[in-house]
């Protein structure tokens, strides 16, 4: 599991699925040294395309009409034009390449249906560590460094971070590492934090 709907507003599958949002790695950008600083749920390692519970924006570097993952050139974090068009919308309800000996739906349609409209849900996949190199101090005062672990509590708002997982360390939204905006949009707010028994947490969307 790594996107579970508990309560969905809409299921969205308006606009088409870019070409990257089938062959992305995963995570498909991190600035942090050492280890991979997103947790990634045990079925979903090594997969490629956008995943289940993770974010899916526009993308204008692509065209009208498309969405997928976040916009990454050679791994870096997006600083380009390009990358500033983009703006996350909600979570991808499926993996976009889907499971062996499952249905491939995205693959036989092109479309990826994403969350939008609010809703609560539980997710596991989300990143676990500070990503930029000032990823900011969280709403409850606690300052978590480059690469450190993230302390996730209820209450916290969440956003897109570079790698398009969720994230609450402002200065890791995507819209603020690209340059495009001072705040990045709240996507939801933790409603019940993970543990160290449990990896799940929940959250109500909030676009």
């Amino acid at each position: 599991m790594a996107l579970f709907l508990r309560y969905v507003g809409h299921r969205n599958s308006e606009n088409s699925l870019t070409e990257d949002a089938f062959s992305q790695a995963n995570p498909p950008a991190s600035t942090t040294t050492g280890a991979n600083a997103s947790t990634t749920y045990a079925s979903q390692t090594n997969t490629s395309g956008v995943l289940g519970g993770s974010v899916a924006f526009t993308r204008p570097d692509v065209g009208s009409g498309f969405i997928g993952g976040p916009y990454i050139v050679s791994g870096a974090a997006p600083t380009t034009a390009l990358a500033q068009g983009c703006r996350p919308l909600g979570l991808f309800i499926n993996d976009a390449v889907g499971n062996a000996f499952e249905n491939t739906p995205g693959v036989a349609s092109g479309k990826g249906p994403y969350t939008s409209a609010m809703g609560t849900m539980v997710v596991d996949l989300y990143e676990t560590a500070g990503l930029t190199a000032i990823p900011g101090t969280l709403p409850n005062g606690v300052v978590v460094a480059h690469g450190g672990a993230i302390p996730y509590t209820v209450g916290l708002p969440l956003y897109a971070s570079i790698n398009g997982l969720l994230t609450p360390c402002p200065n890791d939204a995507y819209e603020v590492a690209s340059g495009a905006a001072t705040f990045g949009t709240v996507i939801g707010v933790v409603t019940e934090a993970p543990t160290a028994t449990s990896a799940q947490m929940k959250l109500d969307q909030r676009v």
